[in-house]
């Protein structure tokens, strides 16, 4: 048996809602976005470039609606703009259903983050009071 510690992830000090827009953290430093994070169908979307930057993840397009990101551990997500089915590959590939399908966006394909944080590993929290996403690995 392995004993896992768990600690709770906490705001940065000082941290405090900002102008109503929706902010990331990561590993406790925030992310900018050259485009922001919106809200679509209660789910927290970024544009695909954005997040695999962010977390540094491998990104290739497959075609211009189809993305492949692969996470520091070899896992993969395949999604399609318009399609709620992903494709997640780690020792064999099995077919997801996501809440919201990607989408584009003035040329840019958001994504659902908490689906593909978790699915490639990562850690995802909500801060309410502060409108912020809480990733860490």
């Amino acid at each position: 048996n392995k004993i896992r510690k768990v600690s709770f992830y906490e705001l940065p000090s000082g941290w405090e809602a900002g102008s109503g827009d929706i902010r990331v953290l990561h590993n406790q430093k925030e992310i900018v976005f050259d485009t922001a994070p919106e809200m679509h169908k209660g789910r927290i979307m970024l544009p695909v470039r954005a997040i695999a930057e962010a977390l540094e993840y491998s990104l290739k397009f497959v075609d211009q609606d189809t993305v492949t990101l692969s996470g520091p551990r070899g896992d993969a997500v395949t999604l399609s703009v318009g399609s709620i089915e992903a494709h997640l590959t780690q020792d064999d590939q099995t077919a997801l259903q996501m809440d919201v399908a990607p989408y584009i966006k003035d040329g840019r394909i958001y994504v659902p983050v908490r689906f593909i944080a978790e699915g490639l590993g990562a850690t995802v929290n909500w801060h309410a009071d502060t409108k912020t996403v809480l990733l860490r690995e």
